[in-house]
């Protein structure tokens, strides 16, 4: 089982068995590992930060078990930006409480898509492995969206 260790005060470390994904300071412009010097201003609206942040957070967390395919913030789609800020701004307005209201929101967003459960995701098709209940995901798949809905939670609450 993976340890996942999320510390702020003054400073946001996520570590996922003592690797470093993510730290910054937590009231400036939170820093990625591989992310380029001008990827965020430091007037990007607080929302943007933390979206980018959180995605950072999974990529590294992707990375370090082998999957290299998520792009980094600033090379992802408006969509997928898109999405995570809506998640970030939900978090905000209290409607995701949890890492399961979280996955359930992005599952419905999907499904109203047209989006199908499929054993491969492929935007083609429009299928995804990961469109079931959160209860029968992966730990793997639920560790991600505990990632982003703690890291999320903890970078909102510090300011």
């Amino acid at each position: 089982m993976r340890n996942i260790v999320i510390e702020v005060n003054g400073e946001a470390d996520v570590r996922v068995d003592g690797m470093l994904l993510l730290n910054g300071q937590v009231a400036g412009r939170p820093r990625v590992q591989d992310e380029p010097e001008d990827a965020l201003r430091h007037d990007t609206p607080r929302e943007v930060v933390i979206a980018s942040a959180c995605h950072e957070a999974i990529r590294q967390y992707e990375k370090s078990r082998g999957d290299h395919s998520l792009a980094p913030w600033s090379q992802c789609g408006g969509a997928a930006q898109a999405s995570l800020i809506g998640d970030v701004r939900a978090i905000i307005a209290g409607s995701l409480k949890t890492p399961a209201d979280l996955h359930e929101a992005w599952r419905a967003q999907q499904t109203d898509a047209g989006w199908v459960y499929g054993p491969v995701a492929s935007a083609v098709t429009k299928t995804h492995p990961d469109l079931m209940p959160y209860a029968q995901l992966s730990a793997d798949t639920r560790r991600k969206n505990v990632i982003l809905f703690t890291l999320a939670s903890a970078l909102l609450s510090t300011e």
